[in-house]
């Protein structure tokens, strides 16, 4: 009687700790309320450090004023979650860090359209939408990775010039991992593939016909092949635009700069590039995009590495003028002073260490003087990095700060150079290590 009793009891305990640990691990819930006057047809939701996961509308859609609860599925400690969702009009609405253990009820409205709450975010298109009366599509189709590295994202589209959402989405492929990637929604048997490793590198393949083949291997001979990324921004030199710069000074000359005269306290991007200079004795054809039949007449700036030593060239007309000497007589003290105390690292003063903590990988990248709003945004600073990887850090050079110009704007675009970042009046005299967020 004695052990049935104790054998209760344990029985009674066991059970107790067993609901208590149940009551730990159990789901939280999560009112959505539809106030973005349109019906959603998908809604994602995830830990702030995770993928986004599945759509959690089981029936494909959230009627515009109505609500829905979700039970997610989210370790006893994690209460903080991003919200995305979307509309059948192509539109997306994204909230980022809600806290369910505080906020049980959420509203989606307008302004949460394309990130336009409290914090900026990356535009994050993704097709739910059912297409109807598809006689021929692909179903699914399963990559297997055997390059040896990680493959951080995956397109594949019908037609290079647009290549849709990354098919991992937040998630990576470790090498020797499959993946199965759902195309039921498209169009047509034959795709193109381009697979983006760890290190920036290219996969491509060509023409697939993903209704013959369910499966795809990725290896080593299909890297390199670049055909599949946008065709570069074309640096055409024409005969209008084109000066050529002879170095008659006794050092070299590290920066050049132009600017349309009378225009004073403006100069443009350095005419020679990141890694570019002109040796004593060496000449370069350089191109003024200002220059043209009603706009001839500009100061020209060269320095040294440092900005200490400034050579000057006042009111010269480029259109008529096409190649312009620096001799030593051209030292301009007065512009040498404005340059000193920038930094006293020399090299170090006009580099910037960038991070990109988007969700998103960052193809292009560009930099201008934010009192430059309507010019142009000039080259890719990434250049040789290829692309910026979330969570990856790049160092850029930013010649201008050798003029004491403080104040960019920068701009991040995506592999089909659409933006998807723009951040103003960003002061890199201040700040030499910048989050893109």
């Amino acid at each position: 009687m004695k052990a049935r009793f104790l054998f209760q009891i344990l029985l009674w305990a066991s059970t107790v700790v067993a609901v208590k640990g149940q009551e730990t691990a159990s789901d939280k819930p999560l009112t959505l309320h539809n106030g973005t006057g349109s019906d959603l047809t998908a809604v994602y939701v995830s830990a702030s450090d995770a993928a986004w996961g599945e759509n959690q509308l089981r029936n494909g859609r959230l009627q515009k004023g109505k609500s829905v609860t979700l039970l997610l599925k989210l370790p006893g400690t994690v209460c903080t979650v991003d919200v995305l969702a979307e509309s059948g009009q192509n539109k997306s609405f994204q909230l980022w860090e809600i806290n369910v253990c505080v906020v049980p009820e959420l509203e989606i409205n307008q302004e949460h359209e394309k990130g336009l709450g409290s914090q900026p975010t990356v535009e994050v298109m993704i097709s739910s939408t059912p297409i109807d009366d598809i006689k021929e599509n692909p179903g699914t189709v399963t990559l297997l990775n055997r390059t040896g590295f990680t493959i951080e994202e995956v397109y594949i589209s019908d037609e290079i010039a647009s290549w849709g959402p990354d098919r991992l989405g937040d998630e990576t492929m470790n090498t020797d991992r499959d993946r199965v990637i759902d195309l039921s929604g498209e169009r047509g048997c034959l795709f193109f593939i381009r697979a983006l490793d760890e290190d920036g590198d290219v996969y491509s393949l060509r023409n697939q016909d993903l209704c013959k083949k369910n499966e795809i291997i990725i290896t080593l001979d299909e890297m390199g092949e670049n055909f599949l990324d946008p065709p570069p921004m074309m640096e055409i030199e024409t005969e209008g635009s084109s000066v050529e710069v002879q170095n008659g000074l006794s050092e070299t000359v590290s920066y050049l700069f132009t600017r349309v005269s009378g225009k004073e306290g403006f100069w443009g991007e350095d005419l020679l590039g990141e890694e570019g200079s002109l040796a004593s004795g060496d000449s370069k054809i350089v191109s003024v995009s200002e220059l043209t039949t009603t706009t001839c007449v500009f100061d020209l700036k060269a320095t040294n590495l440092e900005g200490n030593r400034v050579w000057m060239m006042r009111d010269i007309d480029l259109c008529t003028q096409k190649k312009v000497e620096f001799t030593d007589e051209m030292l301009d003290n007065s512009e040498a002073q404005e340059t000193e105390g920038v930094d006293s690292e020399g090299e170090v003063a006009n580099k910037v260490e960038i991070e990109n903590r988007l969700r998103q990988t960052i193809f292009y990248l560009h930099v201008r003087q934010h009192d430059n709003e309507d010019g142009d945004w000039g080259g890719d600073r990434l250049q040789e990095d290829n692309a910026l990887s979330p969570r990856e850090r790049v160092e850029i050079v930013v010649p201008e700060l050798y003029n004491r110009v403080c104040l960019y704007d920068i701009r991040g675009l995506d592999l089909e150079d659409r933006e998807i970042l723009l951040i103003q009046r960003v002061d890199f005299c201040a700040n030499k290590t910048l989050l893109l967020k």
